[in-house]
């Protein structure tokens, strides 16, 4: 068995499943909303795809990333511990992505994103992408810093929900809008969209590269264990 195939099985079918769960799940409802006679509400749970794909792509991450109770096992095997974590968490985060893209593609084509980015082609991902790193690094290094996946997912939970709640807060606090990950797109203004996604994505290459570094350390995941 190839180091891929036997990752994928140990990443398991919930962390595989939950991306194409979330995605059908808007679908249904969309369609329900458009034959219940509410079309005006389809479109909006169509492009909701965009935002809930990047949750459920930083839950897959730390999925990916949780503490694994023969760690002691694992260490003494040839292949390290952080490249077998970091392949799993690398197939979270390339299938979420495929499923979402594929998904924000197809309703681009089709017409129904509400938020649809002009004249910029394949621009609409980054709708998605950019938060989806944001939260699967600060999911993961939150669930590898704390050997604790109920931990790391709530911290995804958390930022997905204030960010799409609050955001009058993001929108008011000159700091804290590079990092609003729900920041609409403004036809007036393109340029602090684009940096902000920037902005968003490196944050959550670094803090993925913090987990590596963490995951490389035999000691802090033992003394986890204890």
């Amino acid at each position: 068995m190839t180091a891929l195939a036997f990752e994928s099985r140990r990443l398991g079918w919930p962390a595989l499943v939950a991306p194409l769960f979330a995605v059908l799940a808007l679908c249904f409802f969309g369609l329900l909303s458009q034959v219940i006679g509410a079309p005006a509400q389809t479109d909006r749970v169509l492009s909701a795809i965009v935002q809930v794909g990047s949750m459920v792509g930083g839950i897959a991450a730390v999925s990916a990333v949780a503490s694994d109770p023969a760690i002691e096992l694992r260490l003494s095997l040839p292949r390290s511990v952080r490249r077998s974590v970091l392949l799993r968490l690398l197939l979270a985060l390339l299938w979420s992505s495929a499923v979402i893209g594929f998904a924000t593609e197809l309703l681009h084509e089709l017409g129904r994103l509400t938020s649809e980015i002009p004249d910029a082609p394949l621009a609409d991902q980054l709708e998605w992408l950019p938060p989806l790193l944001l939260l699967a690094g600060v999911g993961a290094l939150t669930a590898v810093a704390t050997r604790a996946a109920t931990a790391g997912a709530g911290v995804v939970a958390a930022a997905w929900v204030l960010s799409n709640l609050l955001s009058q807060l993001w929108s008011s606090v000159t700091w804290l809008t590079p990092l609003w990950i729900a920041l609409p797109f403004d036809p007036a203004d393109p340029a602090r969209w684009y940096w902000n996604r920037i902005t968003v994505a490196l944050v959550g290459m670094a803090c993925l590269a913090i987990t590596a570094v963490l995951l490389g350390r035999p000691e802090h995941l033992l003394a986890a264990e204890r």
